[in-house]
């Protein structure tokens, strides 16, 4: 054992929790997870260095999962917003590129003997941040978008992968050979290097293509719900027009009546007759939340929709004559602010069921939902709400991905039992 390969073995060892750092959703400040990351990470590397050389690699490498495997699954468990497969998944997965690049540079130190270590050293000084680098820009982002917003079984996928990686472990464990001594230790080194990156590929595009079928069916729901909204203004409408019709046809009755009274100067008659007319007039007046057709129609599907289930709306609508945004885009964000909080006041007291909406548009366009919540809330790094069970979520993420599109801020809080979302968009 070398100075160049312990170096490299330390080298590696840091790169294994940077891996499980990026695919971690914490629980934490961004700034206290890196903090304890970096510690934990220079006390497991010092350790284990220290066995490494005390014991050798082959002494060490039974005893690797004890003493480096089991303490790095156990730190991510507890700082991991998820405490069911997906950790296990995401610790499975970093795990698996962490050795694929040390067995496929451990073959290539075995092959060329003379200079294999330093040769071995380089590559991964090299891989180790390139890798990170490419799970940064193109996965990572998609892949805790996937573990916050499908809701599917995490566990059988977490298990068959940690079974196999055991499996080539305790295989490994238990030889007195390297992979380059030993030719039926070549099909291990190709289903780490190959198939197992292959499988992870596959399982990782299948439930890619599952979150965008959710959000598809998510979408089309919202534009059920606008439809729906939509028709039901239609009928209102409708309905509103022939009681019009009605009342066109009863006003030359109505002047006649009318007529006869003040001829007989029953003026007093006369004044509550008109009185009454205008009340079965005002009847017929179709409310209106807001002038824009589009949001007054999704407004009014939802705060009946609330009135339904015994919430009370408390509305204040202040709406420009003319959106800065397109109306349509914005009813969305209006339909997952309203049925969020909806669903997290259904669960309360009949006489806590209250959601608060408010609008205004100078001088700067806010738009804000309020309701109590029961339990506590969860916020990840970003300041986003944790879906508290699988499924829920995607509203949230659909709201985020709105205020990306149009330059908005959504805020989150929480503040006196009560849940409050908050979208600020300038009108300039």
């Amino acid at each position: 054992m070398t100075f160049l390969k312990q170096l490299s073995i330390m080298w590696a060892s840091f790169h294994l929790n940077a891996l499980l750092s990026m695919m971690t959703r914490s629980r934490l400040s961004r700034k206290k997870t890196l903090i304890l990351t970096t510690a934990f990470s220079i006390v497991i590397a010092a350790v284990n260095h220290s066995l490494l050389g005390r014991f050798g690699p082959k002494q060490f490498m039974a005893v690797s999962f004890l003493c480096f495997v089991l303490p790095i699954l156990i730190f991510f468990f507890s700082i991991s917003v998820y405490r069911d497969g997906r950790i296990f998944l995401t610790f499975v997965l970093a795990y698996g590129v962490y050795t694929d690049i040390l067995s496929g540079t451990n073959f290539i130190e075995g092959i060329l003997q003379s200079g294999g270590y330093l040769t071995m050293l380089l590559l991964r000084l090299l891989l180790f941040p390139l890798i990170e680098w490419v799970i940064w820009k193109w996965i990572r982002e998609p892949y805790l978008t996937v573990q916050k917003d499908i809701d599917m079984d995490w566990t059988t996928p977490a298990v068959i992968s940690c079974a196999l990686y055991l499996a080539l472990y305790f295989m490994w464990s238990v030889s007195n050979t390297t992979v380059a001594d030993n030719p039926a230790f070549f099909i291990a080194l190709f289903l780490i290097i190959v198939l197992i990156p292959l499988i992870y590929y596959y399982i990782f595009s299948v439930v890619l293509q599952q979150r965008e079928l959710y959000q598809l069916r998510e979408r089309d729901h919202l534009l059920e719900a606008e439809a729906a909204a939509l028709n039901s203004r239609i009928e209102q409408t409708s309905l509103t027009e022939r009681q019009l019709d009605i009342q066109r046809h009863d006003l030359h009755h109505r002047f006649r009546t009318l007529d006869a009274m003040l001829e007989r100067k029953e003026y007093e008659a006369a004044r509550n007759y008109i009185a009454s007319s205008m009340e079965t007039l005002v009847e017929t007046k179709i409310p209106r939340l807001c002038s824009n057709p589009v949001l007054d129609a999704v407004f009014a599907s939802y705060f009946r929709m609330a009135e339904a289930e015994g919430i009370q709306i408390t509305a204040d609508l202040e709406l420009p004559e003319e959106l800065p945004v397109d109306a349509a885009a914005f009813s969305i964000v209006v339909a997952n602010a309203l049925e969020n909080a909806i669903y997290a006041v259904r669960a309360l007291p009949e006489d806590q069921r209250v959601i608060r909406c408010k609008c205004i548009h100078f001088p700067q366009f806010i738009f804000r939902v309020s309701n109590p919540y029961a339990g506590e809330i969860h916020f990840d790094a970003e300041g986003l709400p944790i879906a508290r069970e699988g499924g829920h979520g995607i509203g949230t993420a659909s709201i985020q991905a709105y205020c990306e599109k149009y330059n908005a801020i959504c805020d989150y809080r929480t503040e006196n039992g009560w849940f409050m979302i908050q979208i600020f968009l300038s009108l300039h």
